[in-house]
């Protein structure tokens, strides 16, 4: 994320500074002001109106035009956007049904928000013995090399405008490390995880996998339950409990959600002393249509079927669940519990929490 300070006093040339960075909607940059006097000193600024893009401090020249001093702002704000790289979707696969939906979905939600999509197998080399000697086994590799091509080839042929933003990568390593190494990356944007089906043993894999990338992935986590497909939003859960991390990412979920304004039930599950959900509800009122906005509030009791059935029962497209540092996810993916939440939902979950990369969207 780019780093953008702003340096001046309330004027009309400071306003034409600042009018430059409302104007760049697609700028990925956290933007500060300062108007202090004592500031402007320790940060050797001998003219203002001034910026300070990335640690490089631009001031106005001494007889330059306010109208020349911004063009050339502007100028260099374009290049940052030009140069910036594309958003991307990273899709986890094992070649089951279930992950082939995901992948589905995530090339469908890249289509609709113009992000790049990564199509990603992480192959566990496994031993085997034949008269004492331990070696890798090639074929296998080669088998899962082959079937992730074809995976991505076959997607190329069905998405053709998609071709230039589908791609895949083979890993080798322990499927829950190398997922939660790339969600670092500052293009990932959201990683995807398809539900790996429903049996004892899927149940336990998926679940122990989901339960460490949903607590230490740097970035959201949609999770995909069998069979969804995706299609435009109509009714949208955001479930929370903390009004601090609300006000951090209103905004960008609100872009996620697209142009066809879904209907927004806001979903706090918790003592009322503790939450204060009209908050939520007069912030989203900033962004989003009122009319389109229900919030609910209800007493704390069991968070994860309360959640469940209440998705369940408002037919939702898509359950957003969010808690300042991690607790809440910690929480809510407990081992006891976290399986059973993932696998009966059969409504797509996207997770985050503090420190994720969710300002990217």
């Amino acid at each position: 994320m780019n780093q953008i300070t702003l340096y001046g006093v309330k004027s009309e040339n400071f306003e034409a500074l600042k009018n430059i960075l409302r104007l760049a909607d697609d700028l990925d940059a956290q933007v500060n002001e300062v108007n202090d006097t004592k500031a402007f000193i320790a940060n050797k600024i001998n003219r203002i109106p001034a910026i300070s893009i990335n640690g490089e401090i631009i001031e106005i020249g001494t007889s330059q035009p306010i109208e020349a001093f911004t063009t050339s702002i502007q100028t260099r704000l374009s290049n940052l956007i030009q140069n910036r790289p594309m958003k991307k979707i990273l899709v986890a696969t094992d070649f089951s049904e279930n992950s082939k939906d995901a992948i589905k979905y995530a090339i469908a939600l890249g289509k609709m928000l113009n992000y790049s999509v990564q199509i990603v197998h992480i192959f566990k080399p496994s031993l085997s013995r034949i008269d004492t000697t331990s070696y890798l086994n090639e074929n296998l590799e080669k088998k899962a090399r082959k079937q992730l091509q074809d995976l991505t080839n076959e997607e190329l042929l069905s998405n053709p405008k998609m071709a230039d933003n589908i791609s895949s990568s083979f890993l080798s390593g322990f499927a829950a490390d190398k997922l939660i190494q790339l969600s670092k990356k500052e293009e990932t944007t959201l990683l995807i995880l398809g539900n790996s089906g429903t049996s004892e043993r899927a149940k336990h894999v998926f679940g122990s996998l989901t339960v460490k990338v949903s607590q230490q992935a740097h970035c959201p986590v949609l999770i995909i339950p069998p069979c969804a497909r995706f299609t435009s939003l109509q009714n949208v859960i955001y479930s929370t409990n903390d009004n601090v991390l609300d006000s951090a990412f209103v905004q960008s979920f609100i872009s996620l959600l697209g142009e066809n304004k879904p209907h927004v039930h806001l979903l706090n599950v918790g003592l009322k002393d503790n939450y204060d959900i009209t908050v939520l509800t007069e912030l989203w009122k900033k962004f989003y249509p009122a009319h389109l906005i229900k919030s609910t509030q209800i007493p704390l009791e069991n968070v994860v079927q309360t959640v469940l059935e209440y998705s369940s029962a408002k037919d939702a497209d898509l359950l957003i669940v969010s808690k300042k540092n991690r607790g809440f996810i910690e929480n809510l993916f407990h081992r006891s519990i976290s399986t059973s939440f993932v696998i009966k939902s059969s409504t797509p979950i996207l997770l985050y929490h503090e420190g994720d990369n969710a300002s990217n969207f």
